[in-house]
């Protein structure tokens, strides 16, 4: 029996979950093959991608920036079957950085706190993206599903209803998936972060998503207050909640 059934075990990806099931306060959930979270795609094999398909995939959301991107390209980019959208989350800093440039996170709770702070543009444009879903499963990537999609899916969980300590869980379960990738990912380490901070940075503690769903609370008054602080209607942001939960 699978220990975890939003788990989807496919070839060449390692980090596919539905976030389906989840229950809300008022005694909803979240609606299964609505939204997928994930690693990145490039390694899909022609047999796992036909399984995404077969699971109503229309939508690609790809967080990842630019050179991610060209190195690695997204299957389903040229498709006729899904719609493909690259929203990069963030850029890596430019080689002259100015005084918009945003600050080196000093821990993963403040790159999150720095991707809701400094790029609200992308993340209503992600949003945006994800209202034009035509009833099919929409899926959100990244290179290892866990920061990026991270903050990009618990704003979503936390403007359905699902309580923080579920939003929690769900950012963790990551970490028991990235082992067969974990060597691919080392090999990002920006030169300004010490093999020791990299790790840090690779880890999936709870507690970093804690802090989010923390920082939303006090400074924004929560995910759906966020949702219309950075420029989206009370219409959409009803939307998104009832598109994701039943």
């Amino acid at each position: 029996m699978n220990p975890n059934p939003r788990y989807i075990a496919l070839e060449g990806a390692y980090n596919v979950r539905d976030i389906g099931g989840y229950p809300t306060h008022d005694g909803r959930q979240t609606r299964w093959r609505t939204l997928l979270r994930a690693d990145s795609l490039h390694r899909l094999t022609p047999t796992a991608q036909r399984q995404l398909l077969d699971y109503g995939l229309g939508q690609v959301v790809d967080l990842r920036y630019s050179g991610e991107v060209s190195a690695s390209p997204n299957p389903f980019a040229a498709s006729e079957a899904v719609r493909y959208h690259n929203i990069p989350l963030f850029q890596p800093p430019p080689a002259n950085p100015t005084a918009a440039t945003p600050p080196p996170p000093p821990s993963l709770d403040g790159l999150y706190r720095m991707i809701l702070d400094y790029f609200p543009g992308q993340i209503k444009g992600v949003m945006e993206n994800l209202l034009t879903h035509n009833g099919a499963a929409a899926l959100v990537h990244c290179s290892a599903g866990k920061d990026r999609t991270g903050v990009i899916v618990a704003l979503l969980l936390d403007n359905a209803g699902v309580p923080h300590e579920q939003i929690v869980h769900d950012y963790a379960l990551t970490g028991a998936y990235l082992a067969p990738i974990m060597d691919d990912l080392r090999q990002g380490r920006p030169p300004t972060l010490t093999v020791e901070q990299y790790e840090k940075m690779l880890a999936c503690e709870p507690e970093y998503m804690q802090i989010t769903l923390d920082y939303l609370t006090v400074q924004f008054g929560g995910s759906s207050a966020y949702l219309r602080h950075i420029g989206l209607t009370d219409t959409q942001v009803q939307s998104l909640h009832d598109w994701l939960v039943e």
